[in-house]
Parts: C-alpha cells; structure tokens; sequence
C-alpha cells in the first residue's frame, strides 16, 4: 500500500515531506520524527506515516528511531488500519528485539493485536540471567507479551522465571517495579504473592531501599 500517497489526504504537506525524506539509517532522523509525533496532526495522519516508514525499516536501522516509531505505533494503535497492522508486522517479523527496543517491540504487538508468539518462543527461566542485561530484560517482555495474548501456561512460565531471578535482591525489585508493577497485569498479584513477605533490602544510590515484601505490598493495585 503506498501509505505516502493516503498521507497527501490527511496531512499537512510538510509533515508528509518530512516523512519522505526520513533517513531511517540515522539516528538524527530521530528529531524529525519527534517533529511528526508532536505536530499536532491527526492521529489517522500519524498512522499513515508510521505505515510508510514501518515498510522501510530493516535490521540496518537506526534503534534509536525504531524505538520511537514502536513507541508512535502503540500509543495510536485504535488509528492503525489492517494495512498499517501489517506493515507493522512485516516490520516485527524483518528486525530482531534487542535490549534496547523489546519494551516498545512487545508492546507494540500487544496494542496492535499483532501475534507472533508462535515466532517469539518462551526464552526457558534457566536463561533468565542474574543481572540486569539484554537476557533478562528480553525475556521478562517476552513473558509479558505472551501472557497478555493469552497464551496457555504463559502465566506460569512468566512465575517461573521471576523465581529463578529472585535468587538475587536487586534484580528482583528492578523487574517487579518496571516490568511488571508497571505493565499493571490483571495477573500481577498472583505473581507476586509469593514476595509478599520477603524481608531483603536491596542496595539503592541512597542506602538500601524498602524491604522487597514492603516495596510489593507499596506498589500493588488495592
């Protein structure tokens, strides 16, 4: 679909030139997109950029303008027709989730209804590595991204591996705060019930922070 030429229709000229002229191997076009993002144009107009430079996006782009284009492409989901959902897909399906965009990758499949969980397998919880690194971040989005579509025993992989990083204080508080308090699952407490009493203080830039079981408790939806 020539997303451009549907563009003329709904946007300001300038933003559709902007778009064409969008050099997605550079990390500078960031700027321009943010301009897009931010121009007050509509959100049907939006979608239709993000459809054309969804369709240019190889593994040679920039990340950076990746991240923002997942980023775009989640938040006006409810504006993204078929046609752009599948440009989205082909995207997904062409480029490969690093540390740096699997937040944004994961969730823009989600918003957009896009599955490829049967191409994104459960990374195995014996995988799921202590520190804070591409490994583990990747495979708590994975997680997450499976069990909010619904994938049988994805709740259960997902406890598993929270188990295995549960081994060690920091890590733990890390991916409960920002992957799964964050991510406001329906399923969170079932998750985290077993912590609820967990005792340990993990190091913080200040002295140790809330007790892990206090920190959970703090955080949770009533």
């Amino acid at each position: 679909m020539d997303f451009y030429s549907a563009a003329e229709n709904m946007c300001p000229p300038a933003i559709v030139e902007k778009a064409r002229f969008l050099n997605v191997s550079k990390g500078d076009s960031v700027s321009a997109w943010v301009e897009i993002a931010y121009s007050g144009a509509s959100p049907e107009c939006r979608s239709a950029i993000v459809g054309a430079t969804a369709q240019r996006v190889t593994k040679a782009s920039d990340f950076n303008l990746v991240n923002v284009l997942l980023g775009e492409a989640a938040f006006i989901a409810e504006a993204n027709s078929p046609e752009v959902r599948l440009a989205l897909k082909e995207m997904a399906q062409r480029i490969v989730p690093n540390s740096f965009i699997c937040g944004t990758y994961y969730a823009m499949l989600w918003r957009n209804e896009i599955d490829l969980t049967v191409e994104h397998p459960p990374i195995p919880p014996s995988q799921w590595v202590i520190d804070i690194g591409a490994e583990n971040r990747i495979a708590f989005q994975r997680a997450i991204y499976r069990l909010r579509m619904g994938v049988p025993e994805a709740q259960e992989h997902l406890a598993e591996g929270l188990a295995v990083v549960a081994t060690e204080t920091f890590p733990l508080q890390s991916h409960v705060q920002y992957l799964l308090l964050k991510a406001k699952l329906p399923q969170n407490r079932a998750l985290l019930e077993p912590y609820l009493d967990d005792p340990r203080r993990p190091p913080g830039l200040f002295g140790p922070g809330l007790p892990i079981g206090e920190f959970i408790r703090k955080h949770l939806p009533r």
